[in-house]
């Protein structure tokens, strides 16, 4: 049975590994002949020392998906966080939505969604947005059929990979 709930610290272990691993189900195939690029990303953006601080900024609130009681996925959402490119008085970033490769199909996606929508609109916000890789159609589709919208497109390097973005928004 799937169960979402908000992350405490006593989760930052499985969310440090459920990072790396989905991260690295995805995408390890970009980075052939850059493996030391991605083990750097992936050391520095799934350090448990890095969540520990993330959970402790106000900002930032965490969610961790469960199947049966095991942890599958989780869902990151940072408050007042503006892209130049999506305008909004309350605007804030959802920043991760990962589900491990084997459960992509048993709804952990939207139900993490849904618990970030729900908290978003109680705090009032007005906007969201959130980058997601131009070649990552399976996760763009799920957003756009879930009313996410086109808004720019966006880059960031990881190591010697340049990558393109699709920044999309969706209006709450």
């Amino acid at each position: 049975m799937l169960t979402v709930k908000i992350s405490s610290l006593d989760d930052v272990p499985a969310i440090a590994l459920l990072g790396r691993t989905t991260f690295a189900e995805t995408f390890e195939h970009l980075f052939a002949g850059h493996a030391d690029d991605l083990a750097t990303y992936l050391d520095a953006t799934f350090a448990p020392a890095k969540i520990v601080s993330g959970m402790a900024k106000t900002s930032n609130f965490f969610w961790l998906a469960e199947w049966n009681d095991v942890p599958i996925g989780y869902a990151k959402l940072k408050l007042e966080s503006r892209h130049p490119l999506v305008a909004g008085a309350a605007t804030a970033q959802l920043q991760k939505i990962y589900v491990l490769r084997d459960h992509l199909n048993c709804g952990a996606g939207k139900a993490l969604q849904g618990a970030v929508l729900d908290h978003a609109r109680q705090v009032r916000c007005d906007q969201l947005w959130l980058t997601v890789l131009e070649s990552n159609r399976r996760a763009i589709e799920f957003y756009l059929r879930n009313g996410w919208k086109f808004a720019a497109k966006d880059s960031h390097r990881i190591g010697a990979q340049a990558f393109t973005y699709d920044v999309l928004r969706l209006s709450l």
